[in-house]
């Protein structure tokens, strides 16, 4: 299951079948906060992906978990778009 967005929130949703799951930041316009749970935002969040060098070209920064499987959010700054891919292996 895989999802590209520009959706402020839930990304992936908790699942206890879950064997791994990752995010990519594909917009060179801002940094994606992501939080282990929900309301991911700037001043809430456990971890910063880097901007991509241009929309979508795959330099965005990145995380893969084989661990979570819970809830997992995702935020950037209001003022500009977010654009990232989301992966969940079963």
């Amino acid at each position: 299951n895989y999802l590209v967005s520009g959706s402020v929130g839930t990304c992936i949703y908790s699942n206890a079948n879950r064997q791994s799951f990752w995010i990519q930041n594909l917009s060179s316009g801002q940094s994606l906060y992501v939080k282990y749970g929900e309301n991911a935002a700037s001043n809430s969040f456990n971890l910063v992906l880097k901007k991509d060098t241009a929309n979508d070209d795959g330099a965005g920064g990145s995380i893969l978990d084989s661990a979570w499987k819970g809830n997992v959010s995702v935020s950037g700054l209001q003022a500009n778009p977010i654009r990232y891919i989301a992966f969940e292996l079963t």
